[in-house]
């Protein structure tokens, strides 16, 4: 499971930075939305005002229980 934001406007023509957002084994979990919340290290990146200054595509991958 994972979270991924692709830009509002996105070109497939266009190139786009990558950021990948890795949890600590702090929210290890089957729920793909508690890696949004740890620190929101993955959400800030995903914010209006930050893609106005840096368009990117957030990958946030989730570790989950076996």
């Amino acid at each position: 499971m994972y979270n991924l934001y692709v830009p509002k406007d996105y070109n497939p023509f266009k190139k786009y930075p990558l950021v990948l957002f890795m949890h600590d084994a702090g929210v290890v979990s089957n729920n793909p939305t508690y890696t949004l919340t740890q620190g929101l290290g993955a959400v800030v990146w995903a914010e209006p005002s930050e893609q106005t200054k840096n368009e990117a595509i957030v990958l946030a991958p989730q570790y989950n229980y076996c």
